[in-house]
């Protein structure tokens, strides 16, 4: 995995105007109305961060919007045709900037606007003020200290391990910023790391403390009775030297387990039992790891490791699969000696981000997560009746609720060359359950949600048509287009990862329906944001849906993907033809059903792709596409 600065990707509504058919005599082409634009007001926003700017009225006419300045503005300005809303993204440097939105109609005609974009710098800072030290009594030589509370008041105190004295002292905090004098308890030999946790499941916190004497090589563990004392320490032998332990639950449990770095080629992984005891296991990491830090790198849901490797000069990632087995090591440079890591969000953009202090280079390596993910999605097809209307299915994975905005689209596609749009979509949020969690039948009906969807740039041309921005919790979700009073048509819906906070993410987004032939076949687009490649898999099935009782399946999907300029990156009949496509589809518990039904497994670059679902020969039936983010 890179980290990196992440630079956000938006929607391009392009996908509504593929694959239209044309018929009947060639004639003098009508020139299409002329576009207008709304005035934008001045807007300051602070360096390097984003926001929005609406125009007073909504484009009429317009299939795309341009914004650009003539001066060196970086970060990233986008339009949106159907609202004119232009999106500001990481705007640096700081400075006085002439914004020009231009609109189009797919004619000759041009409507402009412009608009001052001022970027300012931030504010110089008061320096710091701290009230003179309080020092407060300890053992012999202390080495790392650890907050909690030990003896159940509410109140902070202290832990704090002595690496001469051999033991831990706990200072009760008095909540006005004092501290009782020290009690002390037994650790292991020169005891250099202490984390609290709970580790026998008592609802009172414990101690686990990384003993770095040459020949025992233990990790101590002291259970707290909740009143500040605590059990004579258990042992847990771990590799040559351990230098730093972290609390963490690495195979899901619900149990702490312990990580720690080791003055060796190792980490050790102690998996909790949740009364007190451990089953202690080796990570390869390399050389001497001086400091290892827990957190979810990946945004999966599962916790991964990061471990600076002091003499070696590198910070190891190993991920985490959720059953307490790792990855092998991802290594990345650093200064002279890293002795110490630390987990944080740098940049404020949700994904967790890592500091590194270097002993010998007097400097510290920050690395900026740029994990990708999978950002939005959109589906086009004819929405029919009962069965057969638009059926959108999305997996939000990890640990967080995540911001998601629906959109069902119909009459607006018209102005883009769809013919037989869907005149009035209505559109419908289920829960994992097949509870009803939302609805909407036109945008506007309701204030709040259609303020929601204006602030994000995301407000709907036509008042027919649907949209929903809601929080949900990590789990799966089924999106319903149909037309109102059985109405059909050709539909759009779209799903939208509007906060891109990496404690959750969009895994995985699949479609269902009617597949026909020619300009209604099933057009899925996606989007990956992100500044590195990521795997993904495309699915197209259609056999094996008559095994779920669904009449009519395709009986032989094909599978095609296309990037943004509708050059064909890959395409798949019989998900078995590719060899190495199939193992990976088979390694990762993704191989269709029936050997007829269609897969891709693929690198992509961040950027927008389609995905065109359709039958052999010209075959219909119900069928399924599928975008899996397999990281």
């Amino acid at each position: 995995m890179t980290f990196d600065r992440l630079r956000l990707k938006s929607v391009s509504t392009a996908l509504a105007g593929l694959f239209v058919v044309t018929t009947g005599w060639a004639q003098t082409p009508t020139p299409p109305p002329a576009p207008t634009l709304g005035n934008y007001p001045d807007t300051s926003l602070p360096l390097s961060t984003d926001t929005t700017v609406a125009p007073d009225a909504t484009p009429t006419n317009t299939t795309s919007i341009n914004v650009s300045t003539s001066t060196n503005l970086n970060g990233k300005l986008e339009g949106y045709p159907t609202t004119g809303v232009v999106r500001v993204t990481d705007a640096h440097p700081a400075g006085t900037y002439t914004v020009t939105v231009r609109a189009f109609n797919g004619g000759d005609a041009i409507a402009t606007k412009t608009f001052t974009l001022t970027v300012t710098a931030p504010a110089t800072c008061t320096p710091l003020s701290f009230a003179a030290a309080a020092n407060f009594g300890a053992g012999s030589g202390p080495n790392s200290v650890a907050v909690g509370d030990f003896n159940g008041d509410g109140k902070q105190d202290l832990a704090v391990v002595n690496f001469v004295s051999n033991n831990v002292s706990i200072l009760l905090g008095d909540g006005a910023g004092n501290f009782s004098a020290p009690t002390n308890f037994g650790a292991g030999s020169y005891p250099r790391s202490v984390a609290v946790g709970d580790f026998n499941g008592d609802g009172k916190q414990d101690l686990a403390v990384a003993d770095y004497d040459y020949y025992s090589g233990n990790v101590s563990v002291l259970l707290g009775d909740g009143t500040g004392n605590f059990s004579a320490a258990s042992n847990f032998g771990v590799g040559h030297q351990p230098d730093s332990v972290a609390v963490g639950d690495f195979n899901g449990d619900g149990k702490q387990d312990l990580a720690v770095a080791n003055n060796s080629s190792d980490s050790s992984i102690l998996l909790g039992d949740g009364t007190g005891n451990f089953s202690v296991a080796s990570l390869g990491v390399g050389s001497a790891g001086w400091s290892i830090a827990v957190a979810d790198f990946n945004g999966d849901g599962k916790e991964d490791l990061a471990v600076a490797n002091r003499f070696a000069g590198y910070l190891a990632i190993l991920l985490g699969d959720g059953t307490g087995n790792f990855s092998a090591a991802s290594k990345f440079g650093v200064g002279y000696d890293p002795s110490s890591v630390a987990v944080g969000d740098f940049n404020g953009d949700g994904r967790q981000d890592l500091a590194v202090a270097n002993f010998d280079s007097n400097n510290v390596s920050i690395f900026r997560n740029c994990a990708p993910q999978l950002l939005n999605t959109s589906t086009r097809m004819r929405v029919q009746t009962e069965n057969n209307v638009l059926i959108g299915g999305f997996i939000i994975t990890g640990t967080g609720p995540k911001r998601i905005a629906l959109r069902g689209i119909g009459p607006s596609l018209s102005a883009l060359g769809v013919p037989d749009a869907l005149a009035d979509p209505t559109l419908e949020l289920h829960g994992p359950s097949g509870e009803l969690f939302l609805q909407n039948d036109n945008w506007q009906s309701d204030p709040a949600q259609a303020a929601q969807l204006t602030a994000l740039g995301l407000g709907l041309q036509n008042s027919n048509e649907s949209g929903l921005v809601t929080r949900l919790a990590p789990d799966s979700y089924t999106a319903i287009l149909s037309g109102k009073n059985n109405g059909t048509g050709v539909g759009l819906v779209e799903v939208y990862d509007t906060d891109q906070v990496l404690s959750s993410e969009l895994a995985n987004i699949s479609t269902r329906g009617f597949v026909l032939t020619g300009s209604n076949v099933m057009i899925g687009g996606f989007i990956l944001g992100g500044d590195n490649n990521i795997h993904v898999v495309v699915r197209g099935l259609g056999p094996s849906l008559g095994q779920v009782g669904i009449t009519n399946p395709l009986a032989d999907p094909t599978l095609e993907l296309h990037d943004s300029s509708g050059t064909a990156l890959a395409s798949n009949d019989n998900w078995q033809d590719d060899s190495n496509s199939a193992a990976q589809l088979t390694a990762l518990g993704l191989a269709p059903e029936n050997p007829l039904e269609s897969g891709i497994y693929i690198s992509l670059a961040p950027g927008a792709f389609t995905a065109i679902l359709a039958g052999n020969n010209g075959g219909t039936g119900v069928g399924l596409v599928e975008v899996y983010n397999v990281h």
